[in-house]
């Protein structure tokens, strides 16, 4: 039934499609024909123009005269207009005060699609394209075409309606004269022509439908009511629980009442498992209930057993915690205990050397001046006793004596070798003299109380120290801003710049730059030490303030420097951060306060955090 009403309906919808097709291919031939009759008319008054017959202006005008008179259909009419830019309405029948007016009115903007020439697909439009435009568009490609739009009708007593009707309209240019000729014809009758006759197939469609139905539900009656009656029975039974002894009446010998008959049979069996069943759910639940019982009681003891071996075992684990924190902290303690004795002795060490050298550096210092001026005066002597060499040309014997031995110590030679010998020698008690100083400075055993320092003369020292290690290696580039005195340990803080300058030495494997940036705030000072070495990885860079973590050779390193230095810095209420970058290289940063928050010998200063700058 429904295969035959879905064919149905597809064959109205055909049958409707193809009449609207059909009719509209009639609308368009009907408009092409009165068309091509105008145009035949405007080429015979062009033809008579061409004959000397008319002038120009003659032709035309009989054209628009004869255009202007001419019906079809008892109200259709022609118009044209010419196919300049902006093209302009030359004579329209019904609306003489468009004739020379280029259309460009909201109203006239209702084209609501166009084709060039008389085959293929129209080109749907928005709706708002002017009708002078989409007819040059038309003309334009070939010569002809159609146009459809909504246009007023004309009213029975005269004058256009308000509304727009559809109407489809055909065009063809005039080219001797620059103008296109067109007519129009609605086409709201085909939409019309096209519901009656998809009223009437409706309508014939649902006499028969109801005829088929009601056909239909005669045949169907006469199968399910027995099968109805024979649900509801399994329905009342399938509903009740435990009444497996109601059955279905069995009825003839139709399809339906073997259908019912088996359904019994399947409640038969049905009831005698459900027997079997019961009586064996019956033995196992007095089974699980008794192994239930023994399982609850060992659960019991089990879980009494766990929870006392979880508490044991949690009071294993916080005192091997405890243990394991106070080894950390006393390790800790221990290893930054050794370094700062070790720095210690070593600022002792130096200062007892630059103590004990300063001595003999001071008297060969003197000595050297004073052998300069005897040299001076020997030298004076000698210039002197050579203003005698005339006299000894009289005494040949003594004379060339005196000559080999010139000849023998190259007298010219000495008098200017002396003097750079000297200097040379001066130069380096000198530069003894500035080491012995600077190791002083760094050490300075008699400075270990908190006092004002300038850093930046640290700084100078600290690369005094290291001048060998860095030589070859690396520039220096100061870049100082002029710190003001700032209350810290100096020798510990020339220790911190030890560790990062040697480091920064360290980290350059053939020839680089070290830089050295100083600045202040209000309240903290800042110093930078940057290298252009190979940098740190990113997996190294959280644990190099570690104690004992090194990433240099065995026996290259102890890993206590950054750790101390870190301390140090800590001790100062400071910060001590890093930025570094593979194959690029490292700077450490180091802030300071100006003036220390209770900066007393014992008093222990408040933790900084280390940092890593991003």
């Amino acid at each position: 039934m429904l295969i035959f009403i879905g064919g149905t309906v597809l064959g109205i919808t055909i049958d409707v499609l193809m009449l609207k097709q059909t009719l509209r291919q009639e609308k368009e031939a009907t408009i092409r024909q009165v068309v091509e009759s105008a145009y035949g008319v405007v080429a015979h008054y062009r033809d008579l123009q061409q004959n000397g017959i008319l002038s120009r202006e003659a032709a035309q005008a009989a054209a628009i005269s004869t255009i202007k008179g001419m019906r079809y259909n008892g109200e259709e009419y022609f118009w044209i207009n010419d196919n300049q830019t902006p093209a302009r309405m030359v004579m329209h029948p019904l609306m003489p005060e468009l004739d020379g007016q280029p259309l460009l009115d909201e109203k006239f903007n209702c084209v609501t699609s166009l084709r060039s020439g008389s085959d293929g697909p129209f080109v749907s439009t928005d709706g708002k394209k002017n009708v002078l435009q989409a007819v040059a568009e038309v003309v334009g490609q070939t010569g002809h075409g159609y146009v459809t739009y909504l246009w007023p009708k004309v009213q029975p007593g005269g004058g256009l309606a308000q509304q727009g009707f559809p109407k489809l309209s055909y065009v063809k240019e005039f080219a001797p004269w620059g103008w296109i000729i067109g007519s129009g014809i609605y086409i709201d009758d085909i939409d019309a022509a096209v519901r009656a006759r998809a009223t009437l197939n409706l309508l014939l469609l649902l006499g028969m439908s109801t005829a088929l139905l009601l056909l239909t539900s005669l045949i169907a009656r006469s199968i399910t009511r027995p099968l109805q009656a024979t649900m509801q029975t399994m329905h009342g039974i399938a509903k009740s629980n435990a009444d497996l002894d109601q059955r279905v009446p069995v009825e003839g010998r139709s399809e339906i009442a073997e259908l019912a008959s088996n359904f019994n049979q399947m409640l038969d069996h049905i009831q005698t498992r459900d027997r079997a069943l019961l009586r064996h759910q019956e033995v196992l639940e007095e089974e699980v209930s008794s192994r239930t019982a023994s399982l609850r009681e060992a659960n019991i003891k089990l879980d009494a057993e766990l929870n006392e071996r979880k508490r044991q075992e949690t009071i294993l684990q916080e005192n091997f915690e405890h243990v394991r924190a106070l080894n950390k902290q006393l390790e800790d303690a221990q290893n930054q205990l050794l370094q700062s004795e070790k720095m210690a002795s070593i600022g002792q060490l130096a200062a007892g050397v630059a103590h004990e050298i300063n001595n003999p550096i001071g008297f060969v210092s003197s000595n050297l001046g004073t052998l300069k001026e005897y040299i001076d005066d020997l030298l004076g002597i000698i210039q002197a006793y050579e203003k005698a060499d005339p006299l000894l040309a009289s005494q040949p014997e003594i004379n060339s004596v005196i000559a080999a031995l010139k000849k023998q110590a190259d007298l010219g030679f000495l008098r200017k070798d002396i003097g750079v010998l000297l200097g040379e020698s001066r130069q380096g008690i000198e530069r003894v003299t500035k080491i012995v100083q600077n190791l002083k400075d760094f050490s300075r055993i008699d400075s270990s109380d908190w006092a004002a320092v300038n850093l930046e003369d640290g700084l100078d020292n600290t690369l005094g120290i290291l001048a060998n290690e860095i030589k070859g290696k690396a520039d220096i580039v100061k870049e100082y801003g002029g710190l003001p005195r700032v209350e810290c340990l100096g020798s510990q803080l020339n220790q911190v710049f030890v560790i990062l300058l040697g480091n920064a030495a360290q980290a350059i494997e053939s020839h680089g730059t070290i830089t050295i940036r100083t600045g202040s705030t209000e309240a903290d000072v800042w110093i930078e030490i940057a290298d252009t070495g190979k940098g740190i990885s990113p997996e190294n860079i959280k644990r190099i303030f570690d104690p004992f973590f090194t990433t240099k050779a065995i026996g290259k390193g102890t890993g206590l420097g950054l750790s101390l230095a870190y301390s140090i810095v800590q001790k100062h209420h400071g910060k001590l951060a890093v930025v570094s970058e593979v194959g690029v290289g490292t700077c450490f940063r180091i802030e300071i306060p100006c003036v220390q928050p209770n900066a007393r010998p014992g008093v222990t200063a408040p933790a900084a955090v280390a940092e890593t700058m991003a």
